[in-house]
């Protein structure tokens, strides 16, 4: 136990009672408990018991308020506690007890806290999980997942070496009948260039019969002849419609 003494208040008075610390070293690495390895801290504190583990580093809680300091932090906790009663400006260089005092904290700052500090890291270190296997699992199931899916619906899946249309994947079937749909279409367009480029004029007149009653109340409103708008309004209306729900829009 060191009393430095000497020390003064604001108001250039001797404080009533002089701070005490105690500078006994609380322990010392790689010798007794302390241990200076990650594999012996981690074995050691699977050994023992919580309260003794930390007792070997000086950073055990007190038992009770009323015990003594045991632990590092205590012990400079009630140093600070009766400093506060001293002027904060005052030089202690001169002061009695202010050697062993410095010595006990440059000890502690070089050679007890990097100490408590690798403790600390070790137990962190050994509390991690490793995720190494797990990822590797992970990525070798996702894998598996997709071979698996290309297998069972390839049209649904490019390989590396495919584009996005299906040259060699098999086609689905809505697919199937919109290339057929959109050929037959591309058919019947060249036949009637090439009949018109020959002389030959087709004409298709679809009858107006078919909603007479509607066609006979939008007459009133729309030119003549305008029914065969309606006609492919309608036709590529129900188009569109099935695009959106093959694709599910709608």
């Amino acid at each position: 136990m060191v009393n430095l003494s000497g020390l003064q208040t604001v108001a250039k008075t001797p404080v009533s009672r002089d701070p005490e610390l105690v500078v006994t070293t609380p322990f010392t690495p790689g010798q007794g408990g302390a241990k200076t390895s990650c594999a012996e801290i981690v074995a050691q504190a699977k050994q023992l018991d919580l309260t003794n583990f930390l007792s070997n580093y000086a950073i055990n809680d007190k038992a009770t308020a009323s015990s003594g300091d045991l632990s590092i932090k205590d012990k400079l906790t009630t140093f600070k506690t009766m400093l506060s009663t001293s002027d904060t400006v005052q030089s202690i260089r001169d002061k009695t007890g202010y050697s062993e005092v410095n010595t006990f904290l440059t000890n502690l700052k070089n050679i007890h806290l990097p100490t408590i500090r690798l403790v600390d890291n070790c137990l962190k270190e050994d509390q991690q999980i490793d995720m190494t296997d797990y990822n590797s699992a992970k990525a070798i199931e996702e894998e598996s997942k997709s071979r698996l899916e290309s297998i069972l619906t390839p049209e649904q899946h490019t390989s590396y070496y495919e584009g996005w249309f299906p040259i060699v994947r098999p086609m689905t079937e809505f697919s199937l009948f919109t290339l057929f749909g959109a050929a037959l279409f591309l058919l019947l367009v060249s036949i009637t260039v090439f009949l018109s480029m020959g002389g030959v004029i087709v004409q298709i007149q679809i009858p107006e019969l078919v909603f007479p009653q509607i066609l006979e109340f939008l007459n009133y409103y729309i030119p003549p002849g305008s029914s065969y708008y309606l006609y492919a309004g309608l036709f590529f209306g129900l188009i569109a419609t099935g695009i959106a729900f093959r694709f599910k829009y709608i």
